[in-house]
C-alpha cells in the first residue's frame, strides 16, 4: 500500500493497519497497545527488582558518607555560630582565602571558590558594601582587578578563626590527646592515598589535559 498520507500530518502506525477492515483494524491497535504495555510494565519490574535487590547503604559504615556528613556537620555548625554578621559560607570562604592570598585577582577567587565569574563578582559586590574588601587595579592587566581585605575585615576574620576552633573542638570533644592525633594521621593517610591515586590513574585520551599536551 501506499506511504503517502492525505493528511496534513503523517501517521506511520495507523497506515500500517489500514489493509486490514476497520473492526480488525481497532483490535489489531488494541492489542498492539496492550502488548506495549506489558512489555512496559514488566520492564518497571524488573528494574525494581534490581534495585531492592541492591544491599542498601549502611551510612554509619560507609567512609564516603560518614565525611561527606561530617563535612555538612561542621559547616552547618560553624555557619550557625557566624549567623549574627548575616554571612553565606560563599562569603565567609571568600574572606578566609583572601586572607591568605590579598591580592589575588577576582577571576582566581572565583576559580578557588568554584563559582562562575559573574556570581563572585556578585558576591564581591557585597563584601565591597560592606566595607570588607577593596577592589584595586591590577598594575600588570588593566581589564583585571585584584581584591584586598580592608581593615574593618579583621575583626570578623578574627571571630571567623575562634568560631573554627569552636567548631573543630565541639566535633571531638570527648576524644583523648593519643584519638585526637591517631584521627589526623587517618585522615592524612587517606588524602596521601588519593592523591597518589589520581596521579597514578591513566589520562584519557579525550580530556583537556591530554588535548593540551599533544
Amino acid at each position: 500500500f501506499s506511504t503517502r498520507s492525505n493528511t496534513p500530518e503523517f501517521q506511520p502506525a495507523r497506515l500500517q493497519i489500514a489493509s486490514v477492515p476497520t473492526n480488525g483494524a481497532r483490535l489489531l491497535e488494541i492489542y498492539l497497545l496492550e502488548i506495549v504495555s506489558r512489555l512496559k510494565i514488566s520492564g518497571l519490574s524488573i528494574r525494581v527488582q534490581v534495585l531492592a535487590m541492591r544491599k542498601p547503604i549502611d551510612s554509619d559504615r560507609s567512609i564516603g558518607a560518614l565525611l561527606g556528613e561530617l563535612a555538612r556537620l561542621l559547616s552547618r555548625n560553624f555557619n550557625a555560630r557566624m549567623r549574627h554578621h548575616g554571612l553565606t559560607q560563599t562569603q565567609w570562604q571568600a574572606l578566609a582565602t583572601l586572607s591568605r592570598r590579598e591580592g589575588m585577582r577576582q577571576a582566581e577567587l572565583a576559580e578557588l571558590l568554584t563559582v562562575q565569574p559573574i556570581s563572585l563578582a556578585r558576591l564581591v559586590d557585597r563584601l565591597e558594601n560592606s566595607g570588607w574588601v577593596e577592589r584595586r587595579p591590577d598594575p600588570t592587566d588593566r581589564r583585571a582587578v585584584q581584591l584586598y581585605l580592608t581593615a574593618k575585615a579583621e575583626p570578623i576574620l578574627d571571630e571567623m578563626e575562634a568560631a573554627g576552633a569552636a567548631t573543630r573542638e565541639a566535633a571531638v570533644a570527648d576524644f583523648s590527646d593519643t584519638e585526637r592525633e591517631q584521627l589526623l594521621k587517618l585522615l592524612n593517610r587517606m588524602k596521601t592515598n588519593l592523591r597518589k591515586d589520581m596521579a597514578d590513574a591513566p589520562v584519557d585520551a579525550a580530556s583537556p589535559a591530554k588535548e593540551g599536551q599533544a
